[in-house]
């Protein structure tokens, strides 16, 4: 079995969390966390950094490590393994484009209605990594290592 490595973000606002509305065949529109797969040599922070920008528009800044989760039998066939990010708002502003045609920021009740309806892509993570970020659960980022 693939395993493969996801770096989401919690980027949160006005006390509502930005999420973005999948186009892919697997997760057709469903809302996740802005990320996406880690690339060839390249850090869990920059594939953070890189997949926020590419989905949203916005340059983010990672702050802590919130949750590191495993889905061992997802849909895709896969291992997967999610770092999820608390990351800031550093410049821009939100666009769509045609993979996500949906950026907005959401209340935490909006985010457990979508989950109601089926509509969040892995929902109980994201439900899970959300409590960790509001009970401040976190890994500080300087404890990760990165080895060349």
């Amino acid at each position: 079995m693939t395993s493969i490595v996801i770096c989401a973000n919690i980027i949160e606002k006005d006390n509502k969390f930005l999420i973005v509305k999948e186009t892919k065949k697997i997760a057709k529109n469903l809302y996740n966390f802005p990320g996406g797969t880690l690339e060839v040599n390249e850090t869990i922070v920059e594939a953070a950094i890189r997949e926020a920008k590419e989905e949203t528009g916005l340059t983010i800044k990672p702050k802590n490590l919130i949750k590191i989760v495993q889905i061992p039998k997802s849909k895709l066939g896969y291992n997967l393994i999610v770092f999820v990010f608390n990351s800031e708002i550093i410049s821009g502003g939100l666009t769509t484009s045609e993979e996500h045609p949906k950026v907005k920021f959401a209340s935490l009740e909006e985010i457990k209605e979508l989950d109601k309806n089926n509509l969040l892509r892995f929902g109980s993570y994201m439900l899970d990594a959300i409590n960790s970020y509001l009970n401040n659960e976190s890994i500080d980022l300087s404890s990760l290592k990165f080895y060349q």
